[in-house]
């Protein structure tokens, strides 16, 4: 079932799910709680990659680690959709937590902007 499929069948349902990077967690990832989610779009002005961060402003699961992202430019159409579906999603369910799957020891995100010390690359992520 695609990404999309399962967005449709579950918006269907009542709930909003997403999957971030197109595929499950992989077994290296760590399901994180992010608390008081927002969605953030970077442009790429500050000399970065263009993103979808998803911040944690209310703390995640794992300390230090507050800000999960995708980069823009390996699906600019998932990244749409994403912001879609999650802006639609918190401001329905008033900020309610969403759990991320990430392999924490991955810091490659660094190169376009995902910095190393507080954020991580989505794998996949599911709002409740």
């Amino acid at each position: 079932m695609t990404c999309l499929s399962k967005i449709a069948t579950l918006a269907a349902l009542g709930s909003a799910v997403s999957c971030f990077a197109g595929t499950a967690a992989r077994a290296a990832d760590t399901e994180v709680t992010c608390y008081a989610p927002q969605i953030e779009v970077n442009t790429g002005q500050d000399g970065t990659q263009p993103r979808m961060t998803l911040h944690c402003t209310g703390g995640s699961s794992v300390t230090g680690i507050d800000y999960f992202a995708f980069e823009i430019s390996v699906s600019p159409s998932l990244a749409q959709m994403i912001q879609q579906t999650y802006q639609g999603f918190l401001e329905t369910h008033k900020k309610s937590p969403v759990l991320v799957s990430s392999n924490l020891s991955d810091t490659s995100g660094n190169g376009w902007g995902c910095g190393a010390g507080n954020c991580r690359i989505i794998d996949f992520a599911i709002g409740h």
